[in-house]
């Protein structure tokens, strides 16, 4: 969440459009009553979408705001494995095509990048179960002593069961260095905004 929130303050163009898959989910009648206005687009993305009226602007302040909604509602911020992310989507684990398919994997850990795992600290937890309604992977379980209990091969390093945990008994945890990923400058699924401005200007004056 942290980084995410350094991400936007980065940004001097942001728009918020419609989650896709959770409006996909209300056409078929088959979705859920989270917020649907929750994915950002930044930089060259935000432009775009707004020339196409697909999303409408709104500033730094705006954009932290929704992050914090959605953060609230329990959805799992997601964004393209890049150092300069066109898009922040704000999935909900109900909805998000993506999500349902990692949640039927056995080890949804193993095919999702990201450089943290959640940790328990069984002392201090009161068994309040919190955080197994909140993990969007089915990660917490219960012990039969009433304590929560973390499958690392399930969790995802979303962070959502930390923030509503009551005695503040989970927190999240770097991955060993030689097991931390760091995004490359671009990928072919979104290219970075300055790669594709600069392309843009190169044929405008060709």
């Amino acid at each position: 969440y942290e980084a995410v929130k350094e991400l936007i303050m980065r940004q001097d163009r942001i728009a918020v459009t419609k989650c896709f898959c959770a409006a996909h989910q209300q056409v078929r009648e088959t979705g859920c009553k989270q917020p649907l206005e929750v994915c950002i687009m930044l930089g060259f993305y935000a432009d775009y979408y707004v020339d196409q009226d697909m999303a409408r602007q709104i500033t730094q302040k705006e954009a932290l705001e929704i992050l914090e909604m959605s953060e609230a509602a329990g959805l799992v911020h997601q964004f393209a494995d890049t150092e300069d992310p066109g898009a922040i989507c704000n999935c909900c684990p109900d909805c998000c095509g993506g999500l349902r398919v990692l949640k039927m994997l056995p080890n949804p850990a193993a095919y999702i990048v990201s450089n943290h795992f959640a940790r328990l600290d069984a002392e201090r937890c009161d068994g309040c179960e919190e955080c197994v309604a909140r993990c969007p992977m089915d990660a917490i379980s219960m012990t039969a002593d009433e304590i929560a209990e973390i499958n690392l091969d399930r969790c995802i390093g979303c962070g959502l069961c930390i923030n509503t945990c009551p005695p503040e008994a989970l927190m999240l945890v770097s991955k060993p260095e030689d097991e931390r990923q760091e995004p490359p400058p671009t990928n072919l699924f979104m290219r970075a905004s300055k790669e594709i401005e600069g392309t843009l200007k190169r044929d405008a004056s060709e």
